[in-house]
């Protein structure tokens, strides 16, 4: 399964990336990762949330840039980013953060935090090799 060229690997398949259709969306590295959250969230009792793989970490940028473009983004209350920092947790955040402003949205300042603006909200955290912390 793929990414489309605005993201949003869901159940379903590549193609035209999957309509927002709820208040929350966690966007993960990859298919591992959307399964993991997905199986945890439902033990849960979170259906409000809606797991996404972005299809790795160098196309987390251009799907960032774009996400308010997607279809259902206008009822997002708040975002959720995971990102495998692999050695420079610094860079990685600069780099979701950049993305995040390219797409004229706020960012936070620092990770493992909310941003301040209007919804939705977003949260970045990244986590770097054996010194990753959990969020």
């Amino acid at each position: 399964m793929t990414a489309g060229p605005l993201g949003g690997t869901a159940e379903g398949g590549a193609g035209a990336p999957k309509a927002i259709d709820r208040p929350h969306l966690l966007l993960v590295e990859g298919e591992d990762e959307r399964r993991l959250f997905g199986v945890l969230l439902g033990k849960l009792g979170r259906d409000d949330v809606q797991v996404e793989s972005y299809g790795g970490r160098d196309r987390a940028p251009k799907v960032l840039e774009y996400i308010s473009r997607r279809t259902g983004f206008e009822k997002t209350e708040a975002i959720g980013v995971l990102r495998d920092a692999e050695e420079d947790a610094a860079a990685a955040f600069q780099s979701v953060r950049d993305a995040l402003k390219r797409g004229s949205l706020r960012a936070p300042v620092q990770p493992g935090t909310f941003s301040d603006g209007t919804a939705p909200r977003r949260h970045l955290d990244s986590a770097a090799g054996q010194g990753a912390r959990n969020a």
